[in-house]
């Protein structure tokens, strides 16, 4: 018996040294024919989340809030912020030809770049 203790011991001081497996969900924007949209994809694989952008679109950011900020290239082309239940939170339209990307600054403001004259 005290040898089955003591195998069982070493077995699971054996395990309880190894790290737990790390294991991430993803977020990305998908590009395609098919459909411009903000996907989230589970540790497992699976669909999760997703937000239909209203045209090509190809970075987002999250903000502090939790809510994504992205650059859609429609026309107009702008930024819009959404929260998960997709609810437009701010909305911007530019005058350019097209707005490629965006990003938070620590502010709170919005930073753009602009294809073409602004």
């Amino acid at each position: 018996m005290a040898v089955a203790s003591l195998i069982f011991w070493l077995a699971l001081s054996a395990n309880a040294d190894e790290p737990e497996p790390v294991s991430h969900r993803i977020m990305m924007c998908e590009y395609s024919n098919a459909a411009h949209r903000l996907v989230e994809i589970s540790p497992e694989g699976k669909l999760t989340w997703e937000h239909k952008f209203p045209s090509i679109a190809v970075c987002f950011r999250m903000t502090t809030e939790g809510h994504f900020v992205f650059a859609d290239g429609g026309s107009p082309t702008g930024i819009q912020v959404i929260d998960r239940n997709h609810n437009v939170t701010f909305d911007y339209r530019a005058k350019c030809e097209q707005v490629l990307a965006c990003d938070v600054l620590p502010n709170g403001n919005f930073l753009l770049a602009e294809q073409g004259p602004c």
